[in-house]
């Protein structure tokens, strides 16, 4: 078994490319001396999977870029804290609620941040359990997940770039509602609920855009209840599929059939029929535990509104902070975002090309 393999839980990769990912994670490990450092190990490999998942799959360069990006980092064993100016960047471009601070909020909790990898099926908080940290995600999706008393549980919820989660720490909520599961695996910041209870305290704006987030959750609730209600199964299906690809780098979703019915409430059978219909109209590609988008307009145009609507309540609630230049990723490309303006004007595509 390769250095990796135990980092890799539902990620599908060919046996030479868990070879070079492992050979990658020894010798990044060995050059910054944390083989001892379980949390510290998890980072890195995150990283190279990442990176793996872009479709980098040499070695040296693996090993290479995290080590490039290992000189800006600081390591201490006790408790592995990482203050990285390259992780706080990315940490801020990633997650729509950290945009959406002024650079003096921001410093405010960027001083706390610390990365953490988000590995799919981990429970963040269960209901009634006291809310410890704040995550802000960044290359993961999060589920709210309401359960029943015979185990039944169906989403209320999924967040992605756009997710916190912890946020009633703002307001000196103490205890967790529901369930919040991994669905996608991916990348976080994490901050104690302390620190972020005092930041709100002593930021208006903090605490506003905290408001602001919990009316958000509270409509995209009342969404999910619209679409379970009154769309068709392959329309929220898509629906579905178009979000988790907003919250990925790559093309490939890790997500069995048995998790997509569990998110829709629906039986397994059903769910096959469905994915079998797509796949024979060329809009996504299935195999063994992943689902690869091949034609995203396809899919776009086969899913219900509501991914639009969720789409324009994410603008709403998280413009760009006065000054910053908006930062434009990968998935916000897919989104059909280009400049600031072009969350106010979803009319025209954005080309790619020169």
């Amino acid at each position: 078994m390769g250095a990796i393999d135990r980092f890799l839980k539902n990620a599908v990769f060919e046996p030479r490319d868990i070879t070079a990912m492992s050979m990658a994670l020894d010798e990044v490990c060995n050059e910054l001396k944390v083989n001892g450092d379980a949390l510290a190990k998890e980072i890195i490999a995150t990283r190279i999977i990442e990176l793996a998942r872009r479709g980098e799959r040499n070695p040296i360069k693996l090993r290479d870029h995290v080590l490039a990006e290992a000189k800006a980092q600081t390591t201490r064993q006790q408790g592995f804290v990482v203050e990285s100016k390259l992780a706080n960047t990315d940490a801020r471009k990633s997650n729509r609620f950290l945009a959406a601070l002024d650079q003096q909020d921001y410093l405010r909790l960027a001083a706390h941040l610390r990365p953490v990898a988000l590995h799919q099926g981990r429970v963040l908080h269960d209901n009634g359990d006291p809310i410890e940290h704040v995550y802000f995600l960044h290359s993961s999706s999060v589920s709210l997940v309401v359960t029943m008393r015979d185990g039944t549980a169906i989403e209320t919820v999924m967040l992605g770039r756009a997710g916190v989660i912890g946020w009633p720490a703002a307001w000196g909520g103490r205890h967790c509602n529901g369930r919040a599961i991994v669905r996608l695996p991916g990348s976080a910041t994490q901050l104690a609920a302390a620190e972020f209870r005092a930041a709100a305290r002593e930021s208006e704006a903090i605490y506003q855009l905290a408001l602001r987030y919990n009316d958000f959750l509270l409509a995209q609730v009342q969404q999910a209840v619209a679409c379970t209600t009154l769309h068709q199964l392959e329309a929220r299906l898509c629906r579905w599929l178009m979000q988790a690809h907003d919250c990925t780098d790559g093309n490939v979703i890790s997500v069995t059939q048995e998790l997509l019915s569990q998110v829709l409430g629906v039986r397994r059978t059903s769910v096959t029929l469905v994915e079998q219909a797509l796949k024979s109209a060329g809009v996504i590609g299935s195999r063994r535990s992943r689902v690869e988008i091949l034609d995203r307009s396809k899919l776009e145009a086969r899913a219900c509104e509501c991914h639009g609507s969720i789409r324009n309540l994410i603008d709403n609630t998280f413009p760009i902070a006065p000054g910053e230049k908006k930062q434009v990723t990968a998935s916000e490309i897919r989104m059909g975002i280009s400049s600031p303006r072009d969350i106010h004007d979803r009319g025209r595509p954005v080309s790619t090309t020169s």
